[in-house]
């Protein structure tokens, strides 16, 4: 049998930036930010907000060519928020023309979780990927939950039809679950699909940019970055979907772009558990051409990148749902 090895690096152009995706592929991590530092890659701000406001700067200055990749989700809204506003000073985004609740998915329910009704939260939104019967629901319908009786296990919903329903988690199978959260768009803006869509052809991630939008949430997206493909909708009724601008190391899996800013905070207790060799290697090896990374303290990049950081599999369950709402 003939074997074959996968173990030419082909995504990066820049000779200079294989040899550092090459070096936290092998888990040389201190070897890759010393030629990071070499090649005049770091930026070191002190203060927070002004290393916000120098990424922001960063990414506007090639918005269609770049990528921020931040540990958490807390400093994912934050970089998207600098970048919509460094955006519209300079021009390049529109006023917000609607808000609308998008879909978030809620990584931090297991298998098991789902089947108790205490799990769940009032406002969260179910998915309905089989059709139930004893639910009612045919395949692909949402609800909301309305309430939740822990002691008899049932959660009580509203279907997008407005029909209310009472029912036991532990029976309904094939449900995907949601939080709700408020964005706001404008024309001109990036944003990302969170979710797979088939009917149109459409990848979880792919990335568009609005072209016309109204105040009640009717859209257009222009696929891609060269596509003249568009898509046309509602939000209401299709809302997985969110900014482009920066995502966690988790989202960014599978995206490639031109050139990638990494913001790091090595002094974020919060962000600890994210912050390792892996999202190293990740956020790196999005880049065909260049890499920048964004840091509160250069001198300790090598050693909060070094962790090797257990993930959910083997943490606690008080942890797994903090690292769940960090990079979901």
């Amino acid at each position: 049998m003939v074997t074959y090895r996968l173990d030419r690096i082909v995504r990066q152009k820049d000779q200079d930036l294989r040899q550092i995706v090459e070096h936290l592929a092998l888990g040389q991590v201190p070897e890759a930010v010393q030629l990071l530092d070499n090649q005049h890659r770091i930026h070191e701000y002190g203060n927070r907000n002004d290393r916000m406001r120098a990424i922001a700067s960063a990414y506007a200055s090639a918005p269609s060519a770049s990528l921020v990749v931040s540990p958490d989700n807390a400093s994912r809204r934050e970089l998207n928020e600098a970048i919509r506003n460094e955006l519209r000073s300079r021009g390049e985004l529109g006023n917000d023309i609607a808000t609308v609740a998008v879909l978030q998915t809620r990584r931090d329910m297991t298998a098991a979780d789902r089947r108790v009704a205490n799990s769940y939260g009032d406002g969260d939104v179910l998915r309905y990927t089989r059709s139930n019967k004893e639910v009612g629901v045919a395949k692909g319908v949402y609800g909301t939950v309305l309430q939740v009786d822990a002691q008899a296990n049932r959660l009580t919903m509203r279907l997008q039809d407005g029909r209310v329903t009472t029912y036991d988690p532990s029976r309904a199978f094939g449900v995907e679950i949601y939080q709700p959260e408020a964005r706001s768009f404008a024309l001109g803006e990036r944003i990302q699909f969170t979710k797979p869509w088939n009917e149109e052809r459409i990848a979880n991630r792919d990335v568009g940019v609005i072209t016309a939008l109204d105040s009640t949430g009717g859209i257009t997206v222009q696929l891609g970055e060269k596509s003249q493909r568009t898509v046309s909708w509602n939000l209401n009724q299709m809302p997985h979907v969110d900014y482009a601008y920066a995502m966690t190391s988790y989202s960014a899996q599978g995206t490639t772009v031109d050139r990638v800013l990494i913001q790091i905070d090595s002094g974020d207790s919060k962000t600890r558990h994210l912050v390792d060799r892996s999202l190293a290697y990740v956020a790196a090896s999005r880049s065909r051409h260049e890499l920048e990374l964004f840091t509160d303290d250069k001198s300790r990049l090598a050693t909060v990148l070094n962790r090797e950081v257990k993930k959910p599999t083997a943490l606690s369950q008080e942890q797994t749902l903090e690292f769940a709402q960090a990079v979901g």
